[in-house]
């Protein structure tokens, strides 16, 4: 006899959750009992009693949804210890790597890869896009390497990998067209590029749509990295981005000279690159410490301008960008670091704008990776982290450990110390 649609969803709500979590506050202070099953969260209200395959009492800890890092580089991570930047400057960070690569292995890369991706997890991060290079310096070694990452870490964190070439256009004989190529046909998600870096940026960014449109994928780009007003290509991109039908599909990471031009053009530019429907990236990280290096008194902060493009409606994400490595020698993998340095260097400090820093690592981030519902609200996806905090209205402040990750409805990562970080196999199933 065959079960009714009636049967099956009595089946399903007699079932047991796969995890409970009682007793956990938001951050507006409200109390919250979470359930989850199946890889999402099935009830959200205060005062559950539930029965669940596992229960952990949060005993009033702060809840949020799973960090989500939006912009990194697993494949140059940790390689600050292999050479020195002497000038600080993103050239010569550039240079640098391009000759390390040269004797990366892949075994190399995937130790120090695997090794960030997993301090990203203990620090509460459940999916996290990498770029990753494609020049002949790599020789796809780097590519093959975080792909291995990207399986060894399934069911723990989500990663998402961009393809990066900053030379499409003037690479000798289209050689590093042909590795793009190759990559993404390997498994790389995603189509990414630096346009001011190329001989010519506006045809590099031709050549993206062009390759993105080949197979069928998602833009990411390195945009305008630079603290001079002259390269200044975002306006093109918005215009191409409409041009090729790509509304919503587009992420600009960076976007450093939007800051160094004058405030008219500014906004004209922001509206085109929220009419493109275009999201933005920021990397208080890296463009404070490459950015305004020829700067002599009054130094600028080297980001884009945040609080602008959210005014104007444009989705505004957070990200660590280079972890120790020749561009940035410093950051652990800790996204609330990363925002709490984002509402310094963004006079982001009124209750609602610290939500705000917040958002562009949880919500707002997963909306620029095109992740489905989001947050902690019955029907999204069952992400989250586990503050180890009584304070909602001070996690930017005090920076809390991460007390439990729970990635699709299981928990992967605890903290039982602040010396102590335990990461779980992935659940059967997960």
């Amino acid at each position: 006899m065959q079960e009714s649609p009636s049967d099956s969803l009595v089946a399903q709500q007699d079932k047991p959750f796969d995890l409970l979590l009682k007793g956990g506050v938001l951050l507006d202070g409200s109390h919250v009992d979470i359930a989850m099953r199946d890889g999402y969260i099935k009830e959200s209200s205060p005062g559950s009693r539930l029965p669940a395959l596992q229960t952990l009492e949060l005993g009033g800890r702060v809840v949020l949804p799973g960090l989500v890092e939006s912009h990194t580089h697993l494949d140059k991570a940790l390689t600050s210890g292999l050479a020195r930047n002497r000038s600080g400057t993103l050239l010569e960070a550039i240079a640098i790597t391009g000759k390390l690569q040269r004797d990366f292995t892949r075994e190399g890369v995937r130790k120090r890869a695997l090794r960030m991706a997993r301090l990203f997890l203990a620090a509460g991060v459940t999916t996290l896009r990498s770029h990753v290079d494609v020049t002949e310096d790599a020789n796809l070694v780097t590519v093959d390497a975080l792909l291995d990452v990207r399986e060894e870490m399934r069911g723990l964190l989500d990663i998402q990998l961009v393809a990066l070439s900053s030379s499409l256009h003037a690479s000798p004989h289209g050689r590093n067209r042909a590795l793009y190529h190759e990559a993404l046909r390997m498994g790389v998600d995603i189509v990414g590029g630096a346009p001011a870096l190329d001989s010519d940026p506006r045809k590099h960014i031709d050549m993206v749509f062009e390759i993105a449109n080949q197979f069928g994928r998602r833009i990411d780009l390195h945009m305008d990295e630079s603290d001079d007003p002259n390269d200044f290509y975002l306006p093109y991109l918005a215009e191409k981005t409409v041009a090729e039908g790509f509304q919503g599909r587009v992420v600009a990471g960076h976007c450093c000279s939007l800051a160094a031009v004058d405030a008219a053009l500014a906004q004209r530019t922001i509206d085109r690159v929220r009419d493109a429907g275009i999201a933005v990236v920021t990397l208080p990280s890296a463009n404070m410490y490459l950015q305004g290096r020829g700067d002599s008194g009054l130094v600028r902060r080297g980001i884009t301008r945040v609080r602008e493009l959210h005014d104007a409606g444009v989705p505004v994400a957070c990200g660590s960008d280079n972890v120790q490595d020749p561009f940035n020698p410093f950051g652990r993998g800790d996204l609330l670091l990363v925002a709490n340095l984002l509402a310094h260097a963004a006079h982001l400090g009124s209750p609602d704008e610290q939500s705000m820093a917040l958002q562009a690592i949880t919500t707002v981030a997963a909306a620029v990776l095109g992740l489905p519902r989001y947050g902690l609200q019955t029907g999204c996806l069952a992400d989250l982290v586990v503050l180890d905090t009584l304070e909602p209205q001070n996690v930017l402040s005090m920076i809390p450990p991460r007390r439990f990750v729970i990635k699709s409805g299981h928990l992967v990562a605890e903290t039982r110390t602040e010396s102590h970080i335990e990461t779980k196999a992935p659940s059967s199933g997960a």
